[in-house]
């Protein structure tokens, strides 16, 4: 790609971030006029469950963390053992042993699941992408953080019998000192319906008497009761930061796109 050609790319990329911020802008009161709003409590109709394991919980979601005993190079260089949630590159050195770790298994996925909650005496469900921000113990709508904790008390009646329980955590081998590169290891992560604020505002768009994301984009969960106005103006100022953020971006990429380069005299 010659020199011209990146510079009308990245002046085109600089052009994109500018309007979208002036875009974002001029949309957020719009956005928030068209929004269906509900507050009140929150209840719990379904608890959360994990069909692979058979493994449910009185939570909004539940969430399974899955890592796999790994080789890795600890912080003296040399090649350790491990559980990791991902799967890890090991350096390889000319001479010395080749390390390599296998790929998850395709069913046993980090995954979340969610239960059914409904918000307030109109029994208004609330969709996934509402349930979800339970799981973010520093979501920025929160007064309160999330109390996200390991889930306790799982029975042994897991359909997969090739996992054993120990110490409320899913092995693949449940001897410790006879761990192997490959094993897996699974537990789980919930938040008790027991830490819901008294009250939440749940914004978005209402769809079969659920609250979805409206445009897949746009949705509002607070954990006190708020109205109209006072989302628009929370969203107006969240929005005024994340608009003049990319419109600095887009102008200073369209500046160094179109500043002429000096060429060099040899």
């Amino acid at each position: 790609m010659s020199k011209t050609v990146q510079r009308i790319v990245a002046a085109l990329v600089g052009v994109t971030l500018l309007s979208w911020g002036i875009f974002s802008l001029a949309v957020s009161r719009k956005l928030i006029e068209d929004l269906d709003i509900y507050t009140g409590a929150l209840k719990l109709v379904q608890p959360a469950v994990d069909p692979v394991f058979e493994v449910k919980a009185d939570s909004p979601f539940i969430e399974r963390v899955v890592s796999m005993y790994q080789y890795y190079e600890n912080e003296k260089g040399e090649i350790d053992t491990d559980f990791f949630s991902s799967k890890r590159s090991v350096p390889q050195k000319k001479g010395q042993t080749t390390y390599e770790n296998p790929s998850f298994p395709e069913d046993l996925q980090n995954n979340i699941f969610y239960g059914d909650v409904t918000i307030g005496e109109q029994n208004i469900h609330l969709g996934e992408e509402f349930l979800l921000k339970f799981s973010l113990e520093n979501y920025r709508d929160f007064e309160n953080e999330a109390k996200i904790n390991k889930l306790a008390g799982i029975s042994n009646n897991s359909k997969r019998a090739d996992f054993h329980l120990v110490d409320g955590e899913y092995y693949t081998n449940g001897e410790e000192d006879a761990w192997k590169v490959g094993d897996i290891k699974v537990f789980w992560l919930v938040m008790d319906p027991e830490d819901f604020a008294e009250s939440y505002t749940a914004a978005g768009q209402l769809q079969d008497n659920t609250l979805i994301a409206k445009d897949t984009a746009f949705e509002f969960l607070y954990d006190q009761e708020l109205s109209a106005e006072e989302i628009q103006e929370r969203f107006s100022e969240e929005n005024l930061k994340s608009a003049i953020i990319l419109m600095v971006i887009g102008i200073v990429i369209i500046v160094l796109a179109l500043i002429p380069r000096k060429k060099k005299v040899y």
